[in-house]
């Protein structure tokens, strides 16, 4: 018998890794018999270092890199146990984050994310992760590729910082110092989201709001991206406007495609495949995993939850979930019958209860299901 343990990290409560450790408490409190594999998941946002670190083993760096806000922060480079493979999380060089209520979009950075993929480089690897999620910025990615050796001109042939009210001044885009190295390495982009660069559904109208653009500034913002983005099309003689995910992380998506020939790709896929799960889950009795809420985002967003299923399912291998709480349209994933969800939350409850009391709740469904499996496992 074989347990395959893959969760996702719950946000505010716990870690994967803490998870995990649970599950193989009462797992060998059960079933002292059986093998026990922990795969700490997460989906391409916070502690995707951490997590693939933990899982395949390597080591962590911390480099100081310029914040969105221009002020040096640390940030921590993951490099995997092949020593050729890098993994970066934006947000711990241009995140949100790091510049709180004092965000400015307008003139927030991503250059610091770009001397994160220029120090990985100067190490040497040949392969970079790079999850995109949480950052501040809505630079159309300038402020990176300025960091690695891309020069924007202004119409009077003047060098321009990589920001927010630098787009629309973009009359010429040279690329000639960008490192050899950045577009010799195999760049996978992890990316949730298929939003275009432009328009209403693009980087400026959609995400520009929750970093701080004001309603009245989007139309105009939207329309420096457009010219920011035509120069660097016409440069690079490449369409990226319309590429699903272009607009990712104020349209960093569009630059590092466009600039480094990025892939990019879901976040789970990408940490499924470089923690080898196929090859795990197919001799698997049972996965389990889980993440804080299991409802339509964890169907439509492809969350840790759902990635897993997807990867059991070639091989008849049953999955539990384990979750804080449950939507109703989790219940679709029912259907199945190969699948089910056992929840903390036991009883009407506050949020702030619940995270109070999460520890209790956690350890309490984790027996609960363990019980169920063993009972169920003894049934005649």
């Amino acid at each position: 018998m074989r347990f395959v343990f893959a969760p996702d990290s719950f946000k505010g409560s716990f870690t994967s890794r803490e998870i995990i450790d649970c599950l193989t408490r009462y797992a060998e409190k059960y079933f002292p018999e059986a093998e026990l594999v922990g795969i700490p998941m997460a989906d391409g946002g916070e502690g995707t270092v951490e997590a693939l670190i933990s899982s395949l083993g390597g080591v962590k760096e911390d480099v100081k890199v310029v914040g969105p806000m221009g002020v040096e922060t640390k940030a921590v480079i993951g490099y995997l146990h092949d020593g050729k493979t890098a993994v970066l999380e934006m947000a711990q060089a241009s995140g949100l984050a790091l510049a709180g209520r004092n965000n400015d979009p307008l003139k927030a950075t991503s250059y610091g994310t770009g001397q994160m993929i220029r120090h990985a480089l100067d190490r040497g690897v040949e392969n970079i992760v790079i999850g995109i999620g949480g950052s501040a910025t809505n630079d159309g990615g300038m402020g990176a590729m300025t960091a690695l050796g891309v020069t924007f001109l202004d119409s009077r042939g003047r060098t321009l910082t990589g920001c927010g009210e630098n787009l629309g001044k973009v009359a010429a885009v040279e690329p000639g110092n960008l490192l050899i190295r950045a577009s010799e390495a195999r760049i996978s982009v992890i990316c949730d989201v298929t939003n275009p660069l432009l328009g209403e559904n693009g980087a400026t109208y959609v995400y520009g709001p929750q970093k701080g653009v004001r309603k009245d500034e989007l139309k105009a913002l939207d329309t420096a991206m457009e010219h920011y983005i035509q120069q660097v099309e016409c440069r690079l003689g490449r369409a990226l406007r319309q590429l699903p995910g272009a607009g990712a992380a104020g349209g960093m998506g569009a630059a590092l495609s466009g600039f480094l020939n990025a892939e990019l790709k879901p976040g789970i896929e990408v940490i499924l495949d470089l923690a080898g799960f196929d090859r795990i889950a197919q001799s698997a009795s049972l996965v389990i995993t889980g993440e804080g809420r299991i409802d339509r985002q964890s169907l439509e967003f492809g969350k840790v939850p759902f990635g897993v299923m997807k990867r059991c399912k070639p091989h008849g291998v049953p999955v539990l979930i384990l979750a804080g709480s449950m939507g109703r349209e989790a219940n679709s994933v029912l259907e199945s019958k190969q699948v089910s969800i056992m929840t903390s939350v036991n009883d009407v409850m506050t949020i702030e209860e619940a995270m109070e009391n999460s520890e209790e709740l956690l350890e309490s469904a984790v027996e609960r299901l363990f019980l169920m499996l063993k009972i169920g496992h003894n049934l005649r």
